[in-house]
């Protein structure tokens, strides 16, 4: 029984990625409501765990957990895209999938749409400041292929990251592209450069899928998110706790520029998850989405090593009374300051729950389960995500 117990810790303190049967049997009995507590990053794995042992093993679900409130974020607003927007451009599809907070506006972009979304922090319903940006480069047609939207507080641009665009000189190999734009007050957005970033994938849509900007020391850093693990795309992209992030830096010479690879991040084996949407950071924080688990981690940056560090706080999007996923589709995340979060869903599958419609393509502001940790400066409106300098840590 004592080699038991011991094999029983070890499974526990290893975090397992695959359901396990969990033994709760106490003397007061099968049937005690289970703890989050320690076990954030393995529960987020599964819906469901198993208690108790023999006849009286029976199926619960993390929603149960006795501190579920704890792991759960409150909705505290939502809107559809079509309810911000007087003038839709004649759209009626909107695979929202990045968003960025500048001087308490949303600014979105979308996977099929050029136009720029710009929306007042409060996202009332058809507020005649929302506007759609237009580009004012002709129309081609094809979708934009945006993933994510940073702002760059040093120079006062945006930038958009195309997930992956064929490489003109390798076939079979892809290669994201950042485009950086200026927006104004009113009229249309002015493209100023477009720069690939320097790294080979081996998948078209298991790119870049979301990403932050950080100014420090006179140089620009892009910190790109990769949606699979590993960067990779098929089952070996779908291995939890191999996520990356891909630190680069602008570089221009003459005419040419680029977003130079200087490192690549290995996230924290506790951050479990088969996919990855987005990526924000406040102050010391780094929230890091996922739409395959419906949940944020939140861990730690050090913006002077340009690091992650965990063991972090995986945080869930509000789920059903069944305890399903509800917000299934979240692609955008942004700190709006230490106690909430902006954000924005794509456009549900065909292939997906029903459930996952009534929320799709939406913007909609979160309640943290518990204030981020001190050091977190929430009086910086340009650090809320996208656009960190180093004087504002």
């Amino acid at each position: 029984r004592l080699v038991a117990s011991l094999c029983l810790l070890c499974m526990v303190l290893s975090v397992p990625t695959e359901p396990v049967e969990v033994d709760t049997t106490t003397s007061q009995g099968v049937g005690q409501r289970f703890s989050l507590d320690g076990f954030r990053q393995w529960f987020s794995q599964s819906t469901t765990r198993f208690v108790g042992g023999g006849p009286d093993k029976k199926k619960v679900k993390i929603c149960e957990a006795s501190d579920w409130r704890k792991a759960s974020m409150k909705l505290l607003k939502e809107v559809p895209a079509t309810g911000l927007f007087q003038d839709l451009k004649g759209t009626d599809k909107w695979e929202l999938s990045g968003t960025a907070i500048v001087d308490e506006e949303i600014y979105m972009i979308f996977d099929n749409l050029h136009h720029i979304g710009r929306a007042g922090q409060r996202i009332q319903y058809l507020e005649p400041k929302n506007v759609l940006i237009e580009s004012d480069a002709p129309d081609t047609g094809d979708d934009s292929s945006f993933e994510s939207i940073e702002y760059c507080p040093d120079t006062g641009t945006f930038l958009m990251t195309r997930e992956a665009i064929a490489h003109p000189e390798k076939e079979g190999v892809w290669r994201a592209s950042l485009v950086e734009v200026k927006v104004p007050t009113s009229g249309a957005y002015s493209t100023v450069r477009e720069c690939p970033l320097d790294y080979d994938f081996s998948s078209e849509n298991k790119g870049i899928e979301g990403g932050s900007y950080v100014a420090k020391d006179g140089k620009r850093y892009f910190l790109g998110l990769c949606e699979g693990n590993y960067c990779k795309g098929g089952d070996e992209g779908r291995e939890p706790g191999n996520g990356r992030i891909i630190v680069s830096s602008f570089v221009q010479d003459g005419d040419k520029c680029m977003w130079d690879v200087e490192k690549v991040i290995n996230l924290p084996k506790t951050l479990q998850f088969q996919d990855y949407a987005d990526v924000a950071i406040l102050g010391k924080n780094i929230a890091i989405v996922s739409q395959e688990e419906a949940a944020v981690w939140i861990g730690d940056f050090d913006i002077d090593a340009l690091d992650v560090k965990g063991p972090g706080n995986v945080y869930h999007f509000p789920r059903d009374p069944e305890c399903d996923a509800i917000y299934c589709n979240i692609e955008g995340i942004s700190f709006i300051d230490e106690y909430r979060i902006v954000a924005a869903s794509d456009r549900s599958k065909a292939t997906q729950h029903y459930n996952c419609v009534p929320h799709d393509q939406s913007v909609m502001i979160f309640q943290l389960p518990e204030p981020l940790k001190p050091g977190t400066k929430s009086d910086d409106k340009d650090a809320s995500k996208h656009g960190t300098t180093s004087s504002e840590m």
